[in-house]
């Protein structure tokens, strides 16, 4: 915990919200609870040791009753644990670190990132070049066809972009690793299983551009339009892109009049599309297909995961309390999946000109791909 900060002066704000695991059936509201400084202030204050509610009011420089009925929800959907009748615990995992251990970890990120990138890249890049020429189409009409990417304008570098995140998020993730994270898991009273995890937003000067790797978010959302007909939509949210990110994104009836854009144009000649559909990729391979169609990743990146979540777990573990070491190395042996591996590749692609800066426009699509069955 920061020494220097002070509740009342300068409340502290959560820099991004995730979860590893199952979002449950009221996550907008749980969200938005989430979001409100006043309980991000009471999770803080509660997260190394115990407290009371007199002593975060004290803190906080709020009324003990405001204190109390905050923590009635908290603990209704798990974020904190009664100690004692007046007496609470903070459950849910924060990334507090110092300026030095920031600039640590960056060291060690870009170390594997680059061994990543030299040993693995060359072969998603050759998949990914032969992928555009055999299976995409500018013409979204060959949807109506099995196996067909739709590319807008065959924009090769818009399809780099897209998939080359598609791959290293499916590729590079370790089964065993992302299942170890799991026994650490909640089951919440609306029906979510998972880890609840966040990170304060820091004010230090680094020497390095942190906003790269703050944020990121993968969802697959699953859509039933019929009984005969279903469509998924994957979807990456990273720095890159700049998209809303409205919770209501979440929900799958928001995207059933997508699905019926995209039918009527291809089978009645209209051209009704909303750009946002237009200019994503679309395809009518399966998702699964897709993925057993990636490179894998080479053998030796097992121990390569071991190596580098054993350096970041060292310099990482002694800013959580003891209760969450556990946790904290379960998280580190998936850095290799992560946003600060992902990220970096990323830059290194821009750096070496394999990957060029996208438009705005490009920006709202990009790292989306809508699957769906042929369309006839």
């Amino acid at each position: 915990m920061n020494e220097k900060w002070t509740f009342s002066i300068k409340p502290i704000k959560f820099e991004k919200l995730g979860y590893y695991g199952i979002i449950g059936r009221d996550v907008i509201s749980t969200e938005y609870e989430l979001c409100k400084l006043i309980t991000q202030n009471i999770l803080y204050s509660s997260y190394h040791e115990p407290k009371s509610f007199d002593m975060i009011s004290d803190l906080l420089g709020i009324n003990t009753d405001i204190v109390i009925e905050a923590a009635e929800y908290l603990e209704e959907m798990d974020f904190i644990t009664k100690i004692s009748k007046d007496e609470i615990l903070s459950n849910i995992y924060i990334s507090d670190f110092s300026k030095e251990i920031l600039e640590n970890r960056h060291v060690i990120f870009t170390k594997y990132a680059k061994l990543i990138y030299e040993s693995y890249l060359p072969d998603l890049c050759s998949f990914i070049e032969n992928l555009f020429e055999v299976y995409h189409s500018q013409d979204i009409k060959k949807l109506a066809n099995k196996d067909v990417i739709f590319a807008p304008d065959s924009d090769l570098n818009f399809f780099r972009w897209t998939i080359t995140n598609f791959a290293l998020c499916h590729k590079l993730g370790i089964p065993e690793c992302l299942n170890g994270i799991s026994t650490f898991y909640t089951k919440r009273k609306d029906g979510g299983n998972n880890v609840v995890f966040t990170s304060i937003k820091n004010q230090f000067k680094l020497n390095f551009n942190s906003e790269l790797f703050e944020s990121s978010r993968e969802d697959l959302i699953n859509v039933l339009i019929n009984e005969m007909t279903k469509i998924s939509i994957w979807r990456y949210n990273t720095f890159y892109d700049d998209r809303e990110k409205d919770i209501r994104m979440y929900i799958t009836d928001y995207y059933k009049p997508y699905y019926e854009i995209i039918r009527n144009f291809v089978l009645n000649d209209k051209n009704e599309m909303r750009d946002e559909i237009e200019n994503m990729l679309i395809s009518s391979m399966p998702k699964n297909d897709l993925v057993s169609k990636l490179p894998s990743i080479p053998e030796h990146f097992y121990k390569l995961n071991q190596e580098l979540a054993k350096e970041i777990f060292e310099v990482s573990r002694d800013s959580f309390p003891k209760r969450f070491h556990d946790l904290c190395y379960a998280i580190c042996l998936n850095s290799l999946s992560s946003i600060d591996i992902k990220n970096r590749i990323i830059e290194m692609l821009l750096e070496n000109k394999v990957l060029k800066p996208l438009s705005e426009q490009q920006k709202k699509t990009v790292n989306m791909i809508l699957f769906t069955q042929s369309i006839n």
